[in-house]
């Protein structure tokens, strides 16, 4: 355990540090966009694609960058290691040099072992003289043996940064003794996963939820919340194991005191773990971060449609997840279909009775992402759709879990805590304000003002519920879940007809954005009957989709790996317009040109000195279309025809109020059809 401020506990001893310079930017921005442009990487990946970087350095680096929160998750690929990019890393990739090396400085303070060779070069200050053996020595029991060196010397090569200030000609600086004195202020704890928890599986998962709620709000953790996460990597616990455990750590001055079967947390623990232990004790699969199946990378998969249909015959509850779950906690009746299976025999529904699709605790975000405009669709005919709270989140990452839903639903956000009730999770919040002018609120149950345990919204002629609460049958009984009326899916609607549209950054035939580009011209082209300039085709220096008829206007499609679009695709729209104004100026003086963003989603920023896409759009004139608004748009334009001086609107910003279309795309729906998709 090193605790800063004690230099008793500053021993080094059997603790990796990674063995890079993590404030070396070049290669740490090179390392990120080799990942986010590949999504997943393995060891043995690195070293293929990593012409002008050491794959010792790229998996040093994602490391310590995962630990810290970067954007980056861990999982398992047969027998490999696989780093993969989660939806915070393209943000983070697109900040400014001085941006990036800040948060990582701003990072580190968290991560003990650089924060004590600080405080060690704060007693050396005075000295005439000193060496970096001498400091080795001090940091590991007065030994040099065994690579300790190698220990020390990347953390003190940090401190040196010029741009951090905190070393100058190898004294610490006012600043550097100023970051020490924050870094006591925060009392983190650190523990590491062998040198202090014995490589013990129970002690590491337990640290581990101990670790991810210490950063939390509410600092503590039932024995409940502890028994589950046990059950769901098949790990069963006793009470009095689990007892005996928490002891064990308090024992090792673990910052937490246990009353009435609740842990209670006093102050921040960081976990220190390697990959390899990370994923040996199922810690991916508590994060939701599911192993990749090693035939799958490139695979479409085969499915025996028939016998998944003669499953869900005359049923009318379905529940979508990839592992068992109790069903006894759930209406009768009710089947259960993984992820795959249920895009399988999507094009079934209007043949099936079910009226209810459930999603259960812990589900995946990127593989409902995949399906959500099918479960749109379903909401929009009338169809029921149940969420159930998703995982908790690890320190630092960006969950955007619910941006696959309707836009002012995108934003809700759940956060786990003990409320003295057991079958309560947590509750759902909006953390951007409530504003509701498509969606309908229809009922609602508080544990506090503006935090729910229960929503129920109206979309299209179904609705979307929101449950934080344990399913049981008792639960669906009180909140009158049981939709018993049957619905009817047009299979020749354009609801239905258009559901991939949603979804379509996610499609298993899409690998690359120049796949995209021919869909979304046939989109538009029969929807809004659009001409586009087929000279521009998205190559280099060009924009991705050039628009002529009915209005001029620029447009950037985001990459098909991306789950939410940063400021960088809004800036790049902007150039292309104002180039081609510059170029062209006969052309288009007399003439405005738009431009536009299509993607999943897109990021916001608090404060007046970040930008996120929606701040950078409202900047420079940019116009943001998600692919459900774009959906969304279809559906209404099928209803009642939508003209050009309303389309303009959608796709201009010109006012730089909106930029997000979704805001116009509701109200014209709102005006122009009494609120009917």
């Amino acid at each position: 355990m090193i605790k800063i401020g004690k230099k008793e506990t500053y021993f080094f001893d059997g603790i990796h540090i990674p063995r890079i310079y993590i404030n070396n930017l070049d290669k740490v921005r090179s390392s990120l966009e080799i990942l986010n442009q590949n999504g997943i990487l393995s060891y043995k990946e690195m070293t293929e694609k990593t012409e002008r970087v050491r794959s010792e350095d790229i998996r040093e680096i994602f490391y310590l960058l995962w630990k810290l929160g970067f954007g980056i998750e861990v999982s398992q690929r047969g027998r490999e290691l696989v780093f993969i990019a989660n939806d915070k890393l393209g943000s983070i990739i697109e900040m400014k040099d001085n941006e990036l090396k800040n948060l990582i400085l701003s990072s580190l303070k968290i991560y003990n072992p650089f924060v004590a060779v600080l405080d060690i070069l704060i007693e050396y200050r005075d000295k005439s003289k000193f060496t970096e053996k001498e400091i080795t020595k001090k940091l590991h029991g007065g030994s040099l043996e065994g690579g300790r060196l190698d220990n020390t010397h990347p953390l003190l090569r940090w401190s040196k940064d010029p741009d951090w200030e905190l070393v100058k000609n190898g004294r610490i600086t006012t600043k550097g003794i100023k970051y020490v004195e924050e870094c006591k202020k925060m009392n983190v704890f650190y523990f590491h996963h062998t040198v202090d928890l014995k490589a013990s599986r129970e002690l590491n998962i337990i640290t581990y939820l101990i670790s991810k709620q210490s950063y939390e709000k509410i600092k503590s953790l039932k024995y409940e919340y502890i028994y589950d996460c046990f059950q769901d990597i098949r790990l069963p616990i006793s009470e009095k194991e689990l007892v005996s455990y928490i002891h064990e750590l308090i024992d090792m001055e673990m910052p937490i005191e246990l009353e009435n079967k609740e842990i209670f947390i006093k102050d921040l623990i960081y976990h220190d773990i390697t990959p390899k232990y990370y994923v040996k004790f199922n810690l991916n699969i508590l994060d939701g971060i599911n192993n990749i199946d090693v035939h799958n990378k490139d695979k479409v998969l085969t499915t025996d449609v028939e016998s998944i249909l003669m499953k869900l015959n005359s049923k009318k509850f379905l529940i979508i997840h990839d592992d068992n779950i109790n069903l006894n906690d759930y209406p009768k009746y009710s089947t259960l279909l993984n992820y795959n299976d249920f895009f399988s025999i999507n094009n079934e529904l209007p043949n099936l009775k079910i009226n209810t699709i459930i999603i259960p605790p812990h589900w995946r975000p990127l593989e409902i992402s995949k399906i959500n405009g099918i479960l749109l669709s379903f909401i929009i005919a009338g169809g029921s759709l149940i969420i159930f709270h998703g995982s908790m989140g690890r320190i630092g990452s960006n969950r955007n879990l619910f941006n696959w839903l309707p836009y002012e639903l995108s934003r809700i956000s759940f956060i786990h805590s003990n409320l003295g009730d057991n079958k309560i999770k947590g509750f759902f919040t909006f953390p951007f304000g409530e504003n509701f002018n498509y969606v309908i609120k229809k009922e609602y149950e508080e544990v506090g003002s503006g935090r729910y345990s229960f929503l129920k919204f109206k979309y299209g002629q179904g609705t979307i519920i929101f449950l934080g609460y344990n399913p049981s049958e008792e639960l669906f009984s009180k909140y009158n879940l049981i939709l018993n009326e049957d619905i009817k899916i047009d299979d020749k609607s354009i609801y239905w007809i258009y559901r991939y549209v949603p979804s379509i950054n996610r499609s298993p035939t899409i690998k690359t954005e120049y796949q995209m580009y021919p869909l979304l011209k046939d989109i538009f082209k029969s929807n809004f009957n659009f001409e586009f300039d087929p000279d521009i085709k998205g190559k280099p220096g060009q924009t991705d989709l050039f628009i002529i008829d009915p209005f001029y206007c620029c447009c950037e499609v985001t990459p098909p790996s991306s789950n939410a679009t940063g400021f960088s695709k809004v800036s790049e729209v902007h150039g292309h317009r104002e180039t081609m104004i510059h170029k062209n100026k006969e052309k288009f003086k007399v003439n405005y040109v738009g431009a536009c963003v299509l993607g999943p989603s897109f990021t916001i920023e608090d404060g007046y000195d970040k930008a996120g896409a929606v701040d950078m759009a409202n900047a420079l004139n940019v116009s943001l279309i998600s692919y459900i608004s774009l959906y969304e748009l279809i559906c209404f334009n099928s209803l009642k025809k939508i003209n050009v001086n309303e389309l303009e609107k959608i796709f201009f910003n010109r006012d730089g109020l909106d930029s997000e279309a979704s805001i116009k795309i509701y109200n014209l729906i709102k005006k122009g059809y009494d609120g009917k998709i």
